[in-house]
């Protein structure tokens, strides 16, 4: 089906089949805005698009179709065929259903008996240069802070990004820092957070890891998301921000994850500071970051 025809069956269904297909698709109820027909169908494609599901939205409004009644004083056996109407529907509402949303969700922790980060500093330098991006409009920058390690697999099925940002402490056996209760340090093997995304890696195209020693789990994750960002060793405040917010910077303007990448890298030394040589970029065996994008020009794509 195309962008019209969707839109078509979604306004018939009845309130009943509505409901069944929020649920059985997953789609979070929050984000539908319970107003005109045509609103709620626009923001349904719109999150089916950019979990990239629309063949199970197609499937499940077949179904639905196969099953409803012949309308009143419709057609019987024998009697004159239905007139199809094509639905039409300005080009700007069309435009808006089939635009791809890109989620960045950033995870900060920074525990109170460890050295502060300048985690917002980080983060403000990542909105504004999305913002100033030709395609800022496109990604949303979501944040989690104070984050403890049991609530990644909440925050994680709560958003489900196409980027993970991670920034804070990491030790030096490579293990991610993240907090206790009492805001204290608390360290996860490394195992387990490759366990998680090898359970919810699925839709993750990209993670950043912008803290110390965090090659070692980015080692780990590389079998489960495209691209994986890490660094070998200790890194200081302003070059971690300098390469975060040129990496995202560059993924706004359309840049593949290994251009957003170099570019990071370059802009620590244009800002004079030592690290550029810090980060590392993985990713999967079969994949090439030069041909990965997660932006504008395809929404969350792998060039061929």
């Amino acid at each position: 089906m195309d962008q019209n025809q969707l839109l078509d069956c979604l306004q018939k269904l009845s309130a009943a089949q509505l409901e069944e297909l929020i649920f059985r698709l997953g789609i979070p109820p929050e984000l539908l805005p319970g107003r005109a027909p045509i609103e709620t169908a626009i923001a349904i494609i719109r999150f089916i698009s950019q979990q990239e599901r629309l063949a199970d939205l197609e499937a499940y409004l077949t179904r639905a179709s196969a099953k409803a009644p012949p309308p009143a004083g419709g057609p019987s056996a024998g009697g004159a065929p239905a007139v199809e109407v094509e639905l039409k529907v300005p080009a700007g509402i069309a435009a808006q259903a089939v635009e791809v949303r890109i989620k960045i969700l950033f995870l900060g922790a920074s525990p109170s008996d460890q050295v502060r980060l300048a985690l917002g500093t980080e983060v403000r330098a990542i909105d504004r240069n999305l913002r100033e991006s030709a395609a800022g409009r496109r990604f949303d920058l979501v944040q989690e802070w104070a984050v403890r390690a049991r609530d990644l697999q909440t925050v994680l099925l709560r958003y489900r990004p196409q980027i993970v940002h991670f920034s804070g402490h990491g030790s030096r056996v490579g293990e991610l820092c993240f907090e206790d209760d009492a805001g204290l340090a608390r360290t996860v093997a490394v195992s387990t957070i490759a366990r998680l995304f090898e359970v919810l890696g699925k839709d993750i195209r990209c993670v950043v890891l912008n803290a110390c020693y965090s090659q070692v789990q980015a080692e780990a994750i590389r079998d489960h998301v495209d691209c994986v960002v890490g660094m070998t060793d200790f890194i200081d405040d302003p070059a971690a921000v300098a390469f975060a917010s040129s990496f995202y910077l560059a993924l706004g303007y359309g840049e593949s994850a290994k251009a957003a990448f170099d570019l990071g890298c370059n802009q620590i030394d244009l800002s004079g500071l030592t690290g550029a040589s810090l980060p590392i970029l993985l990713h999967r065996p079969a994949v090439d970051p030069a041909t990965v994008k997660v932006g504008p020009g395809g929404g969350v794509s792998r060039d061929r």
